[in-house]
């Protein structure tokens, strides 16, 4: 999956925060975390992509494993 982040302004500022949070995120492991396979930032925009989950989202996910 890519998710694209657009930047409110064109401030390096907002880039170097944004590395960091992708930094951050390629560190977490778990196994109710999809997995980070990688990035690109530039001054306008992210590009986060990560493992697709089997689900849309988590109210999918949440009616499917509910008790009825």
């Amino acid at each position: 999956m890519v998710r694209r982040v657009a930047h409110a302004n064109n401030d390096i500022h907002m880039s170097y925060d944004m590395r960091e949070e992708v930094e951050t995120i390629a560190r977490l492991r778990h196994p109710n975390i999809v997995g980070f396979l990688g990035a690109t930032i530039s001054t306008r925009s992210c590009l986060v992509v990560t493992e697709s989950m089997s689900f849309t989202n988590l109210y999918a996910m949440f009616r499917a494993h509910s008790p009825s």
